[in-house]
């Protein structure tokens, strides 16, 4: 690593992360998150869970949907079990587990605003605490409707990107690269791509991470209808020219993407981001063909599967 070099090349010092060696571990997550931990204010505070629901996939939302249904019906069956079940209908001679069963589906039926007619209230205590069950249920599906909209609706890319990247052989030199594609049946047009790297520098003694724009051979793309390998020649005017493999471990290197896009669909602007660390560089590689002609002829297939397949050289 030829730190006269790195003096020569344009730096960007507006990221919005740090530009000390305070920062721990990756600063991206694979997942384009970012890696801080926020601490110094209630928990509460921190956490939103209308965020948190948007953002889980849909077996784990269905999930806390299916705890938090049975948890409210549960405490209102308590509830219902305390005021004693004959008050809303039920039986006499039966076991506090029936009684129990019986609190429960009535409160389930209220709180859906179900009714089926066999269960109802016969007292002033048991009427106002299913009154106020079923204006708690208006609330709740009303909160739920709304996320679930929410997460129908939320714009995204939904782009699969390469778990490694590659310093492979590029028109006489190397270049650094990696693919993406669309893992759906989605119309992503006027892709762009910001590429950064992200590397520890000691300059006087102290050791600065520093922040270099990558040129790309294409920046943009006008449609994805196949992958895209978005391809970093490594020449003279590269921040990671001669940089071995030794040189991207000491300087921990890290190599930050923002993919752009406009979604037809959604008709409105996407946007994805991940990084790649040294570990997840391999060098002296290539990536193999990951599209090829239907046996008819007709169409091109697109193997998603094969995003990751490289060759090594």
């Amino acid at each position: 690593m030829n730190l006269h070099h790195l003096q020569r090349r344009r730096r960007v010092d507006n990221t919005g992360f740090d530009n000390t060696n305070q920062s721990g571990g990756r600063i991206l997550a694979k997942n384009g998150r970012s890696n801080v931990e926020k601490t110094g204010i209630p928990w509460y505070q921190l956490y939103s869970t209308f965020h948190y629901l948007l953002d889980i996939s849909w077996a784990k939302f269905l999930l806390w949907v299916f705890l938090f249904f049975f948890a409210v019906n549960g405490l209102f069956a308590c509830i219902y079990f305390y005021l004693g079940t004959e008050s809303i209908g039920a039986g006499h001679d039966l076991s506090d587990w029936a009684k129990f069963s019986e609190a429960f589906f009535f409160s389930a039926q209220t709180i859906t605003s179900v009714g089926y007619g066999r269960l109802n209230p016969l007292g002033w205590g048991e009427g106002l605490v299913s009154s106020i069950e079923a204006f708690i249920g208006l609330l709740m599906f009303a909160v739920l409707t709304g996320v679930v909209y929410g997460r129908y609706s939320k714009p995204r890319a939904f782009l699969l990107f390469s778990k490694v990247a590659l310093i492979a052989p590029f028109r006489g030199g190397k270049a650094f690269m990696f693919r993406l594609a669309s893992y759906k049946y989605n119309s992503l047009t006027e892709l762009e791509a910001e590429v950064f790297v992200s590397l520890e520098v000691e300059n006087e003694g102290k050791i600065m991470r520093q922040y270099y724009p990558l040129k790309l051979d294409f920046a943009k793309v006008t449609t994805l209808a196949l992958n895209w390998t978005i391809v970093h020649p490594i020449d003279e005017e590269s921040p990671i020219y001669e940089f071995t493999d030794e040189s991207f471990e000491k300087a921990k290197v890290e190599i930050l993407v923002f993919i752009k896009a406009f979604d037809e669909h959604f008709s409105n602007v996407v946007k994805e981001k991940t990084s790649y660390i040294a570990s997840e560089i391999v060098h002296n590689a290539k990536f193999k063909p990951m599209f090829k002609q239907s046996a008819d002829g007709t169409k091109t297939i697109l193997e998603l599967d094969k995003i990751d397949d490289y060759l090594t050289l």
